[in-house]
């Protein structure tokens, strides 16, 4: 048994028994699955909280939680990362070259999505992180502390037993955001998350199915 959980524009999983994914949940029915919509962290004390709803809405939360698609989504990783470049470059610190034009592509006071430069800024940061860019690469070891956070909480709601013992990562963030460029190389993204899991017995693996 174990987990399957799917991270691109937005976030969702399914449990996997004896082979099977399970189509309900509890009480939950088939919304279960909703984990982007049900995982909450608060900016001001870091904890994740677990609010599940019956029919699967988003449950009343304070503003300052925030949910685990707004915060690990794929436009939320590229809007992010764009913030901390910038926020660098306000504070006088040159970008390094491969995010030099990033503040750029992603202005602040942006309201449309630009489709095709959240898609190469998630593409080029993680290369470079495997080429030591600090700004890269602890972002990258960031956004895996904040899904094994996330999937420490939903291992203490659903109960170890349910959990299972395999993680299997898929969608566009999951099977490819931080992916080691060369074979044999440790797994930046997957390490990070292990890290936070490390007293459960779960191995992590991304999807080879592709999309």
């Amino acid at each position: 048994s174990g987990i399957v959980l799917n991270i691109a524009t937005g976030i969702a999983g399914a449990i996997v028994s004896e082979g099977n994914v399970l189509s309900t949940f509890g009480p939950l029915g088939e919304t279960y699955g909703q984990w982007g919509r049900y995982l909450f962290k608060n900016r001001n004390t870091g904890r994740w909280v677990w609010k599940p709803t019956e029919d699967g809405s988003i449950a009343e939360h304070d503003a300052n939680d925030i949910r685990f698609t707004e915060l690990c989504g794929g436009p939320a990783l590229a809007r992010r990362f764009a913030d901390q470049c910038c926020a660098l470059v306000r504070a006088g610190q040159q970008l390094p070259p491969d995010f030099a034009s990033t503040p750029n592509e992603f202005p602040t006071n942006r309201v449309q999505r630009d489709l095709q430069a959240e898609k190469a800024l998630l593409i080029r940061m993680p290369q470079a992180a495997y080429d030591n860019d600090d700004v890269a690469r602890s972002f990258v070891e960031e956004v895996g502390m904040e899904i094994g956070d996330a999937l420490r909480c939903l291992h203490d709601a659903i109960g170890e037993a349910t959990f299972g013992s395999k993680l299997v990562l898929t969608g566009g963030i999951g099977e490819f955001f931080g992916t080691p460029p060369q074979a044999g190389q440790p797994d930046i993204l997957l390490t990070a998350i292990q890290s936070v899991l490390q007293e459960t017995d779960v191995r992590i693996v991304r999807s080879a199915l592709g999309l």
